[in-house]
């Protein structure tokens, strides 16, 4: 390997940054090489370890152009009056127009505005949003936002990041955050899920739905933890009885609420509560409450009396 500019073979390759010096004429030929591992300053082991942990992580959330230090308005108020600040301020210019100088990029920064406002609006954990990120500049990298909304791709990948990790969150929730009509938002997430959201790491993950929308239900509905403790017992006597299959799991969560709630607590919770706080109707929880309670044998039900049929015993028919 030689230099491109002074064809000297005197090449120095630094082992821990991977970056790649011509000796001869000090051209840098490779500058971004191995990520540099940083030891990171735990302030709980004593005084005796080295203090060399400087800059921020690198984070989804950032575009890949700009991920190094920037200059903002209160670096610009540290420095006094003077030629000192002008170059600053010129500096500051100049970095602006490099990161906006792609298109991608203007795309990027834009979609994690709009990300940074619906996660103020819906509490999320820091994963879920990094996650959110990855899964639109993956978006971004295979040219699905041609000629599509920013902040239809940028809601759908919300929800998918919450699909991906098993979280419980609805597209009608997400559509009324963001003030988007809940069709175009199933239909940008379909197109996610078509492209992206297959293979090794799908959107759907392989957890079970039905307890985080339990405990979501209980705590907006005001219920003692009692209950919470109970309806996990009763959905996995419901599993392992086979009858959540095909079953939506908000539906299902929010009939065995009821039951332990209504039959076994003897609370005076009703229907429409629960349905308001679930976000189901209450002929989904009438439904769920049938299909448990008729099927479990703890339960002192009786069923329904059978319908007879009274043509065959018409006498026209005999």
């Amino acid at each position: 390997m030689s230099c491109p500019e002074c064809e000297s073979p005197n090449i120095h390759t630094d082992s821990v940054t991977g970056e790649q010096t011509c000796m001869t004429c000090g051209l840098v030929l490779k500058d971004r090489g191995l990520v540099q591992q940083i030891p990171i300053y735990n302030p709980f082991e004593g005084d005796n370890q080295q203090k060399v942990n400087h800059g921020e992580f690198i984070s989804p959330n950032k575009t890949e152009y700009v991920k190094g230090s920037q200059i903002n308005y209160m670096d610009l108020q540290r420095i006094k009056m003077g030629e000192d600040r002008a170059t600053i301020y010129r500096m500051r210019r100049e970095q602006l127009k490099t990161t906006n100088a792609r298109k991608d990029n203007r795309n990027f920064i834009t979609a994690m505005a709009i990300l940074d406002t619906l996660t103020v609006k819906i509490p999320t954990p820091n994963y879920v949003k990094d996650e959110a990120a990855q899964i639109y500049k993956s978006a971004l990298r295979k040219n699905l936002l041609k000629g599509r909304i920013i902040v239809n791709m940028i809601a759908a990948s919300y929800y998918a990041a919450h699909r991906r990790y098993g979280l419980p969150m609805k597209l009608d929730t997400v559509a009324d955050m963001i003030g988007l009509p809940r069709a175009d938002l199933a239909h940008a997430y379909r197109l996610l899920h078509k492209e992206l959201g297959k293979g090794k790491n799908p959107f759907k993950a392989k957890l079970d739905k039905i307890k985080p929308y339990i405990g979501t239900i209980v705590a907006k509905a005001k219920l003692p933890m009692e209950v919470e403790k109970r309806s996990m017992i009763l959905l996995d006597r419901a599993i392992e009885m086979k009858l959540t299959g095909g079953r939506s799991p908000a539906g299902m969560a929010a009939g065995i609420v009821y039951i332990v709630a209504k039959l076994e607590l003897n609370l005076e919770v009703t229907q429409g509560i629960i349905a308001e706080v679930s976000g189901v109707t209450e002929v989904t929880i009438r439904n769920r409450y049938r299909d448990l309670v008729d099927n479990l044998p703890e339960y002192n039900y009786d069923p329904p009396p059978t319908r007879v049929n009274y043509s065959a015993h018409h006498p026209e028919n005999k």
